[in-house]
């Protein structure tokens, strides 16, 4: 089985998978996951538990994707990205984010498919059935009260100085080159390394 049918299995019938939501619920839903994200936002950082992608991606799932009557939503990861105007991995590392805290359920489906083709063996025609992976789908539940707890996601270090920081350092490393020409050349500013080894030799 290959890597990305990773925990993906048949489903027979969807509808154990999905749960019908009125506007009410999937607002109130939305309403906690948002209170959720303020709460785990650490002061200075941008984002919390679910993030703003973890959000537009739950946003777009609930009230552009969810059937309120039934409760199918399978939506792909291509309607996702047009819906949110995300990337394909930004949109995977929300349904992650959203499947830990344990507010989305997502369920990875197998079907068969019937293709039929030119056998490269011998040259004649066949019916090839073979596995591949449909579009998951996917339940809605209030925050749970364990998503408190969770630690927040690894992220990648920003870097240090940011740029805007670095653009104003450099500006005043030229404004400070000029105001040490002012004072002439016969009479330059000591360095450090002058002072260390002055300092040396004078305790020796």
């Amino acid at each position: 089985m290959s890597r990305y049918r990773h925990g993906a299995r048949f489903i027979g019938d969807w509808r154990p998978h999905c749960r019908a939501l009125d506007r009410n619920e999937r607002a109130r839903i939305v309403f906690l996951a948002e209170a959720l994200e303020c709460r785990s936002k650490p002061a200075g950082r941008r984002n919390g538990l679910l993030g703003y992608v973890g959000l537009s991606v739950l946003r777009a799932l609930l009230f552009g994707f969810l059937n309120p009557a039934s409760g199918l939503c399978c939506p792909g990861y291509a309607a996702l990205e047009r819906r949110t105007g995300l990337c394909r991995q930004s949109v995977a590392n929300g349904l992650a984010r959203l499947e830990r805290a344990g507010i989305l359920r997502i369920a990875r489906r197998l079907v068969r498919q019937s293709v039929r083709r030119v056998s490269p063996l011998t040259g004649e025609p066949e019916l090839y059935v073979g596995t591949t992976q449909a579009t998951s789908l996917y339940a809605f539940r209030r925050p749970p009260a364990y998503a408190e707890h969770l630690t927040l996601p690894i992220g990648r270090k920003a870097p240090f100085p940011p740029p805007r920081q670095l653009e104003l350092l450099e500006s005043m490393q030229l404004f400070w080159r000029t105001k040490l020409s002012l004072r002439g050349r016969e009479n330059p500013p000591p360095r450090v390394s002058s002072l260390i080894a002055s300092a040396l030799g004078a305790r020796g």
